[in-house]
């Protein structure tokens, strides 16, 4: 999408961060904006920097709610007409490893991170075709999506890499209806994911501290693994490199 003015974007953890980052720079760009989080306080919190505009509209929503999103869809359509972009930022972090026995808190985990992408992508995208007029799809994975962290790092590489295969499917399945898509792969961001705050439906019990190994798992990735490339064959980047759209800073210091 080049012309861009007066279009509608729908960004999932848009009230921080790098989702509220983008919110900034399409309202910049002359575009209005659904910004949908969980969070209220951070909705209040965007809410008050964006006060005055009128091209910005705000929306509590979990993404891992079906009905909930969309729900959010229609109203986005009432608001502001039909949606043009969309963008499936939201995300947690921390969480259970790939070998803990318990799978309560798993399943909650994917359900955010991979099932909130599916239920955008299942809901926007035949009402963005249906409309013809072109659009634009950016999915938010992670480096943790191109190369693998350990221990408490495990659901969260999991999904990350599915969401990748995702945008891979949806680039060569959407290209025919003069829709793009993205697939932005931060590093190691200081966002509002690592706050431990509120989240969700969380199980009971669920483990915030497990953001203290993913932190270091995360700087570890981003240190020598990375620049020695020992991860990722450069094969394989190469390939990834025909269809993936990387983003190798934030606009914004909070997601």
């Amino acid at each position: 999408m080049k012309d861009v003015v007066g279009k509608v974007a729908f960004i999932t953890g848009g009230a921080s961060g790098i989702g509220f980052g983008m919110a900034r720079a399409f309202l910049a760009a002359g575009m209005k904006v659904i910004i949908a989080d969980f969070n209220r306080s951070n909705l209040d919190d965007a809410r008050g920097k964006l006060k005055g505009s009128n091209a910005a509209h705000f929306i509590e929503v979990d993404v891992a709610d079906r009905a909930a999103m969309a729900r959010a869809a229609d109203e986005s359509e009432r608001v502001f007409g039909k949606v043009h972009v969309l963008c499936n930022n939201a995300g947690i972090g921390g969480g259970p490893a790939i070998d803990d026995p318990e799978f309560e808190e798993w399943d909650w985990m994917m359900g955010i991170l991979l099932g909130g992408v599916v239920n955008g992508v299942k809901i926007f995208v035949p009402r963005i075709k249906a409309h013809g007029e072109g659009g634009h799809i950016v999915n938010t994975s992670s480096m943790a999506g191109m190369t693998a962290l350990a221990g408490s790092g495990g659901c969260y590489t999991t999904a990350k890499f599915a969401v990748r295969g995702l945008t891979e499917s949806l680039r060569m399945t959407l290209a025919p209806h003069s829709i793009g898509t993205s697939l932005l792969c931060p590093g190691f961001v200081q966002t509002r994911i690592l706050d431990g705050q509120r989240l969700p439906n969380r199980p009971q019990g669920w483990r915030d501290g497990g953001m203290g190994s993913m932190r270091n798992d995360l700087r570890e990735m981003m240190g020598e693994r990375w620049t020695r490339s020992k991860s990722v064959s450069a094969s394989s980047m190469r390939s990834a490199r025909t269809s993936l759209t990387f983003c190798r800073t934030a606009s914004s210091s909070r997601r």
